[in-house]
């Protein structure tokens, strides 16, 4: 990577997108977007970079660190996930989604994360050879799944109406080939995923200041591209896929005033999602980040 261009980019992202939400002065301007719909052409994978992570983690701002550089490098081709799992979570912003997700993942130590659900066998944490990786190898594997071809390319759309705190997403799809599993036979089925994310959220982290003191703001850590719910079903919604063929789902879904356990505030101007397709539990094609639109 280029270190000092990069760090400034990081730096931007971070200084940026960490909002204080308890400062009415201090939210973004609603972003006003007209898409470009679903591209008809074959395109590259994009890459989703899904951590495995925790507050009491000392290891884990240092995988922060290293996604937002990644996705610093390739806007708009890798993006994150944190998902907040097992024993160093200790319940703090855990999701039941993001529960059934880690121990899908045979996760062997924290932080850990997979990237497009697949399986880098010669990466594995575990020695039998699961989808988790260490942070070392987060960029080799970003980059290997970003020379793939998709076959199928996906656009949404997220809007909010602030008076009754509804979000709607909108998606489309179009394939641009019949998807076949490892073994070269056509799949009769593919999995749509909406996930909503939150940034902003100010919390404990343990090493926050020594691994990733960019993300400090007022002696608290700036949790950012953390999961909050999953938007679709936990395994997402299936999809009939077919070569020159496109497809339309919508979704809605009412905002609480707070998420999880941890009774944390789902601040509107925070608030994102991530739309992705994949064969099933595993192997995601491609991911889309709409521009939230607020009304």
């Amino acid at each position: 990577m280029k270190k000092s261009l990069l760090l400034l980019a990081v730096l931007a992202i971070v200084f940026v997108g960490c909002k204080d939400p308890d400062d009415p002065n201090n939210e973004p301007k609603e972003p006003q977007v007209t898409p470009k719909w679903c591209s008809t052409q074959v395109e590259k994978k994009h890459a989703i970079l899904e951590e495995f992570t925790g507050q009491g983690c000392g290891y884990c701002p240092d995988g922060h660190r290293i996604v937002n550089e990644i996705m610093a490098e390739y806007p708009g081709q890798v993006f994150g996930v944190n998902i907040h799992a097992g024993g160093y979570a200790n319940g703090h912003y855990m999701t039941t989604d993001g529960t059934k997700y880690a121990n899908d993942a045979d996760i062997a130590g924290y932080p850990a994360g997979s990237v497009n659900r697949h399986v880098f066998s010669a990466y594995s944490q575990d020695e039998k050879g699961g989808m988790a990786i260490s942070r070392g190898y987060f960029e080799t594997a970003a980059k290997n799944m970003m020379k793939k071809t998709s076959p199928v390319n996906i656009k949404a759309t997220a809007e909010i109406d602030k008076a009754t705190r509804t979000l709607s997403v909108k998606v489309k799809g179009y394939y641009t080939a019949d998807p076949t599993d490892a073994n070269d036979n056509v799949l009769s089925s593919n999995s749509l995923y909406v996930l909503l994310l939150q940034d902003s959220v100010l919390g404990e982290q343990a090493n926050g200041a020594y691994y990733n003191p960019s993300q400090m703001v007022n002696g608290q850590y700036c949790h950012m591209h953390m999961l909050r719910d999953c938007i679709t079903e936990t395994w997402g919604d299936a999809i009939t896929p077919k070569a020159g063929t496109g497809f339309t789902k919508e979704y809605t879904y009412a905002i609480p005033e707070t998420i999880g356990n941890d009774k944390v505030p789902a601040v509107l101007e925070h608030l994102k999602v991530l739309v992705f397709i994949a064969e099933g539990k595993r192997e995601i094609y491609t991911v889309d980040e709409p521009t939230m639109v607020l009304k």
